[in-house]
């Protein structure tokens, strides 16, 4: 349930990063801003990749009694999915945050991203997965 909450967000990231490509304001874009859309960009296609993983596999699988595989594949496709988010989440804040300031504070801002992300996402559920053992 929680990829109906997550693909979405996801696939407009995703579409923004394909938009850019085609603006007038992308050719003006230095070699630090291209390498860092399209890492970004790669990254948030390999998050759909793996977001999407779970679905083609149900579908494949659906009946096969294969369920506990199938579980188990699911949370690992879906962790790497939010890992590769996460990134280029940082990435997108990277892209353009350099457009609008120096790119030390881009690069700053985008830190504060990832390490928002890694905090909510990451530490605080292994945190308390760990104390509940």
């Amino acid at each position: 349930h929680e990829l109906r909450s997550i693909i979405p967000g996801v696939q407009v990231q995703f579409a923004f990063l394909l938009t850019v490509v085609f603006t007038q304001r992308f050719t003006t874009l230095n070699e630090f801003q291209r390498d860092v859309y399209y890492a970004t960009f790669l990254l948030a296609a390999a998050s759909l990749v793996l977001l999407f993983a779970p679905a083609a596999f149900h579908r494949i699988q659906f009946r096969q009694r294969d369920k506990e595989v199938m579980l188990r594949a699911a949370n690992v496709e879906v962790i790497g999915g939010l890992v590769l988010i996460s990134l280029s989440l940082a990435g997108t804040v990277l892209l353009i945050t350099d457009l609008m300031f120096a790119t030390e504070v881009a690069i700053a801002v985008s830190v504060v991203a990832l390490a928002a992300a890694s905090l909510l996402w990451w530490a605080f559920p292994v945190a308390r997965r760990l104390r509940g053992r």
